[in-house]
């Protein structure tokens, strides 16, 4: 088969065997988009508001010009996380719907960022003998939907996974906000990951 015919999508487990198809699965992936709300002592109350505002509907159905929204939020502050309830949960929205959705989120407190649909994971380190465990989310580094050449950042946040881990997670509101999180290029190898975030763990346990 000739090889620009044909995509090999290991993440999947899928072979893609011609331009149907890989176009298809292309169109799917820019139409699944998951909103990131970050920061200390997020509005959670507005927050609410907003996506029962823009993104509930009477008729939640799922249509050609729909889009797939899933929405996610970290609050440094572990007292305040919520809107667990979320997590699982799945809109059908047109894209201007998202955009209104966004544009009105920017007005409250934190950052407020979308994300690539499928990429949510963890990254764990070994340091001083413990194992520390951090959220893993891959930014999109623009508002609009459709553009091209979207690279983004990997986006760090200490989490709950590890034993380890309490100490720090439970400081972390006290942290000045360029503490709190970590950004890294997508094309940072494996190991200059390890190495980047074990220096930013340091930082949080000498503050």
């Amino acid at each position: 088969m000739h090889q620009s015919k044909h995509i090999k999508y290991f993440e999947y487990g899928w072979d893609m065997n011609d331009y149907r198809e890989i176009f298809n699965f292309a169109s799917k992936q820019r139409k699944r988009v998951k909103m990131l709300s970050y920061g200390c002592d997020l509005d959670y109350k507005l927050i609410h508001n907003l996506i029962k505002k823009h993104l509930v509907s009477k008729v939640e159905t799922e249509n050609e010009t729909s889009m797939e929204i899933s929405f996610d939020s970290y609050d440094a502050n572990i007292e305040n996380q919520a809107l667990s309830d979320y997590f699982f949960k799945v809109f059908y929205v047109d894209e201007n719907r998202l955009l209104e959705f966004e544009k009105d989120l920017h007005q409250l407190t934190g950052k407020h960022i979308q994300c690539n649909y499928n990429i949510r994971g963890h990254f764990e380190v070994q340091l001083n003998g413990k194992q520390f465990s951090t959220l893993v989310y891959k930014t999109l580094d623009c508002s609009a939907i459709y553009r091209e050449a979207i690279e983004g950042q990997y986006l760090f946040f200490i989490d709950t996974e590890s034993e380890d881990n309490i100490e720090i997670r439970h400081k972390m509101h006290l942290l000045p906000s360029n503490l709190q999180s970590l950004n890294l290029p997508v094309n940072f190898s494996e190991i200059q990951k390890e190495v980047y975030v074990k220096d930013w763990i340091r930082s949080i346990i000498a503050y």
